[in-house]
This record gives C-alpha cells, structure tokens and sequence, in this order.
C-alpha cells in the first residue's frame, strides 16, 4: 500500500491546525505587557474592535486581535477625573499574518484593512 497520499493528508491536517494555532496560541492578544488601567483600555480595545470593525465574513478570517500600543490621551477628562486611552491593534489571520489595523480612542474607532502585509507609510 502507497503511503504518500495519507503523509500529504497529514501533512495538510496539521499545517490547517497551525493555521489557527499560532495567531491564537502563540501571539496571543499583548495585554500581558500591561497593568491596571491600560490592561482595562487595551481588552476594551479588542472587544470594540471585534464589534466595530469586522463585518460578518471578517469575523471568520480574523482569529486573533494584538494590543500593539496603549498610551494615555489626556491626563484628566471632563468625567471625574478619569484618564482616556488610545488603543492600537494589529488584525491577524491564519499563520498571524497581519491584515489590518484598528484604533480605538473612547468611542471612535477607525479601521483600516490591508491584504499583503502593511501599508507603506505615507510620505
């Protein structure tokens, strides 16, 4: 019996398993690298980014959503003296190839789809 079919049966079952695994196993979302208030901005971030930005076939090709920054906007807001936050993520798909990116500062959310790889900045 021939057994090079069911090697690339194999071959093909556990690449479609690391396709998925590694965005979402390996790179996880980056909220370990913040504390506190951050941390609170930044998993704000991913939810209303998973809300606002992916439409219904996006939300079946993004796997993994990545806090690539969080910083403060402002010291002290007009609601009690509490500090807003902007949030930058990077959208990733199978294998966590980067298709786009989200920002989030309060209630705005921008944004941006790209398919091969990031934008080339803007001059």
């Amino acid at each position: 019996m021939n057994a090079r079919p069911l090697v690339v049966v194999l071959i093909l079952v556990l690449a479609l398993i690391a396709a998925f695994a590694i965005p979402v196993m390996l790179i996880g979302t980056g909220l370990d690298e913040y504390e506190g208030e951050e941390r609170v901005a930044g998993a704000y971030a991913i939810v209303a980014a998973r809300f606002g930005c992916l439409e219904s076939i996006d939300r079946f090709l993004v796997l993994e959503m990545k806090v690539t920054k969080v910083e403060p906007t402002s010291p002290v807001s007009g609601d009690g003296g509490r500090v807003r936050y902007r949030s930058e993520l990077t959208m990733l798909t199978l294998f966590g190839i980067p298709v786009g990116t989200v920002s989030v500062e309060g209630g705005s959310i921008r944004c941006f789809r790209y398919i091969l790889g990031p934008p080339a900045p803007s001059r």
